[in-house]
């Protein structure tokens, strides 16, 4: 039915592979006639043979020189089953690229992600290494300039800087000491006359507060 509604050229590639079917059909059957008749025919194993060690090793090579000894299965000229099998394999290989192709994907990302994480430590390290010969060229000039001057002048130098400080101290102290006095002035003076007068104790517990002359 299949046959008589297909075209001619579909026509001819049933009909191959119909006679394919039928050639691996008729090799299945004499395989099994074969068996069959191994089986009927089998003599009894020498039981000292079966057990050497070497006993399955001898049966292996019995059956390879047999098998080389014997005509392989060729399919006919028509035959459309050298197609199929290749057509097979090249389904075969196609889904094992796909597949290989699928892993490298992934692998090809983790690397990808490994190299921006090794750009970015390769970045920080830049940077800190030229924070570091920044450094270091700053304490070099540094120390070549106390190389080059004189130990009067450099005691000179860091007497200067003293003073500088100590006046800076000097100015900070006054500061706070006017705002002190500010504040006792502004804010304490006539709570504490109010407490002469008998009014609450602003500073119970504690001694008596003398005023800060002003600087």
């Amino acid at each position: 039915m299949v046959l008589a509604q297909a075209r001619p050229g579909e026509t001819r590639h049933l009909l191959s592979v119909e006679q394919s079917l039928q050639e691996l059909q008729a090799q299945i059957f004499e395989y099994q006639q074969e068996l069959a008749s191994l089986q009927r025919n089998a003599q009894p194993l020498d039981q000292t043979l079966a057990n050497s060690r070497v006993a399955p090793f001898k049966i292996m090579k019995s059956a390879f020189d047999r098998v080389f000894q014997e005509t392989p299965f060729m399919p006919a000229s028509s035959s459309v089953l050298p197609a199929l099998l290749s057509l097979r394999q090249a389904h075969q290989t196609v889904d094992e690229s796909r597949a290989y192709v699928a892993t490298q994907g992934v692998s090809i990302e983790r690397a990808n992600n490994q190299l921006l994480a090794e750009k970015a430590s390769l970045n920080d390290q830049k940077q800190l290494t030229a924070s570091l010969e920044k450094r270091i060229e700053s304490l070099n000039e540094e120390l070549t300039n106390h190389m080059d001057t004189d130990p009067e002048d450099a005691a000179r130098e860091r007497m200067d800087e003293l003073r500088q400080k100590q006046k800076q101290y000097a100015r900070e102290t006054s500061r706070l000491l006017k705002d002190l006095n500010k504040f006792i002035d502004e804010h304490l003076a006539s709570q504490l006359a109010a407490e002469d007068l008998g009014g609450p104790v602003v500073f119970r517990g504690c001694c008596s507060m003398t005023a800060i002359p002003p600087l």
